[in-house]
């Protein structure tokens, strides 16, 4: 049976998962299966879920294993704004323009260049058709994101078009509504950041919750104690496992935690786990303030659509296109 797109780009993000990942989840199937066995025998279940799921200890591990997958990092370059390819992917760069695709302004001021990525080269990477052309991400400067798609059968070298030419009034407001003078944002002292690819892979766990199951062993031990005794020594073995992985993992979080990802985890405040989406770029805590959401399309299973999601506001800014 041919899996749909979203499943399809899932099982990609699962594959080659750490070892030490791998060795802690398996050992906490081995729980979770004699939980459930457990409850099937009960006459009234939901109780029992309840009591162990208190303060959500239960489910939190349950999900922190669900949704982790692998993020790859970008291969990236500082440069200056005017010397990024306009046929690239970058951060802050210079964007893709044309006739009809020309550079967003808010009331009369640029929107600030954000990211553009290129869903060929991604699809490629990771071998499932996200998508073609570009998606490319300005924010106004009431800080909302302007985000829009692409296609690729109206991107070429021929169709670009140059920024307008700029009055001091306007670089003035630029000043004014973006807090970065015009130099700074469009100019040859304009940081920006290449992507020339994604080679380095890294573990993305939601540490926001974490996985460490609280209080469910004590709950389990002082309420259920016939359950207890048959997977104690399944907890101890856990325990253990879960030792060396923290290790493992916060040096590897610590060292990507401001970092820009590819696909991986966002954690937005105002999201549970059930409403998210899976990530398509993550820039939350680098500079983009937010990140790209993908998910299935209703209406055409075998393709995508995108969401914005803000790490701050409490809002999701939401894009329909059929790629």
């Amino acid at each position: 049976m041919k899996l749909d797109s979203e499943k399809r780009l899932l099982k990609a993000l699962k594959q080659d998962l750490p070892e030490k990942f791998q060795q802690l989840k398996l050992a906490w199937q081995k729980i979770d299966t004699e939980i459930h066995k457990y409850a099937s025998s009960l006459p009234n279940a939901e109780a029992f879920w309840r009591d162990i799921d208190f303060v959500a200890s239960y489910s939190n591990t349950v999900n922190f294993f669900k949704y982790a997958k692998n993020a790859w990092l970008p291969d990236r370059k500082e440069t200056t704004f005017l010397k990024t390819d306009r046929l690239g992917q970058h951060i802050r760069g210079y964007m893709f323009t044309s006739n009809e695709f020309p550079w967003p302004v808010t009331n009369d001021v640029p929107d600030l260049p954000k990211l553009q990525l290129d869903l060929d080269k991604i699809s490629e990477f990771i071998g499932v058709n996200i998508g073609n052309g570009f998606l490319q991400f300005f924010e106004e400067y009431t800080t909302y994101p302007s985000f829009r798609h692409i296609p690729r059968i109206k991107i070429s070298e021929e169709l670009i078009t140059e920024l307008p030419e700029f009055t001091n009034t306007v670089k003035r407001q630029i000043r004014k509504k973006h807090v970065e003078d015009f130099n700074e944002t469009f100019g040859d002292e304009a940081r920006a950041l290449t992507i020339s690819g994604f080679s380095k892979k890294t573990l993305a766990i939601d540490f926001t919750y974490g996985f460490i199951y609280g209080d469910l062993r004590q709950i389990i031990s002082e309420d259920y104690v016939d359950l207890y005794s048959s997977i104690e020594e399944d907890f101890n073995h856990f325990d253990l496992l879960s030792e060396a992985f923290v290790k493992y993992s916060k040096i590897m979080y610590e060292q990507f935690r401001f970092e820009p990802q590819l696909f991986g985890l966002h954690q937005p405040q105002q999201h549970s786990f059930d409403e998210l989406e899976t990530t398509l770029f993550d820039n939350a805590q680098f500079d983009v303030g937010g990140a790209i959401l993908i998910k299935q399309s209703p209406k055409k299973p075998e393709t995508f659509n995108y969401d914005w999601a803000a790490w701050h506001d409490g809002w999701c800014y939401y894009y329909n296109w059929d790629p």
